[in-house]
């Protein structure tokens, strides 16, 4: 009897063991960090898209304004884009913006230019019949490996971020246990702008072990 006690006590020993081994290794598999790294671009645009808006010329007496044809109202816009240093071949047709009121016929054109000077000269382009109506920024020259240097820059500020967490918890850096990488795609086409710089930021949160020192 007093064997069979003891038999016992040593089962129950043994599982109570195995339990609190079992504990301690869930508990030290489950010591991680979240950590999101960060990091950024600033692209320029290369192109400068300007948008004209051109027009027939209606009569007007009191301003002494004799009438134009839309035809020849354009003649008269190529040849000022031409003395600029612009071919016809430049002048791309524009969607129309709808005006419900518009009177006169009209039509939208555009030309992309890369040099300031030109677009200077653009922009005091305005005679009766044909005007700016607008300016954007392209950025047609983007790297393709972009997103894979923005990504490892951002891989190591999230390692150097977590470095420094470990030290202040006298605790060492581990393995990655995962990457959730949510900003793939962003980087590398960006739609025509107002602006001619624009900034991108780029994210991902990387899970670390933690370990004992």
């Amino acid at each position: 009897m007093k064997n069979k006690n003891n038999m016992n006590k040593l089962i129950t020993s043994f599982v109570v063991l195995l339990f609190i081994v079992s504990t301690m290794s869930a508990q030290s598999t489950e010591r991680f960090i979240r950590i999101i790294g960060n990091s950024d671009h600033t692209y320029i645009a290369n192109v400068n898209r300007v948008s004209f808006t051109v027009n027939e010329v209606a009569p007007n007496e009191y301003k002494k304004i004799s009438y134009k044809r839309l035809e020849t109202v354009y003649d008269e816009f190529v040849q000022r884009l031409a003395e600029l240093g612009i071919s016809e071949r430049q002048i791309m047709p524009a969607k129309l913006e709808a005006y419900r009121y518009n009177k006169t016929k009209t039509k939208n054109y555009f030309v992309d230019v890369k040099d300031r000077k030109t677009l200077d000269g653009l922009s005091g382009l305005q005679n009766d019949g044909f005007k700016i109506i607008g300016v954007q920024y392209l950025y047609t020259n983007i790297d393709e490996n972009i997103e894979n240097e923005l990504s490892l820059k951002a891989i190591k500020d999230a390692k150097r971020k977590a470095e420094k967490l470990c030290t202040e918890l006298d605790m060492k850096l581990g393995k990655i246990l995962n990457i959730e990488d949510r900003s793939s795609g962003c980087c590398t086409v960006i739609d025509p702008s107002a602006k001619s710089e624009t900034n991108k930021k780029y994210k991902i949160t990387i899970t670390f072990e933690l370990l004992d020192k």
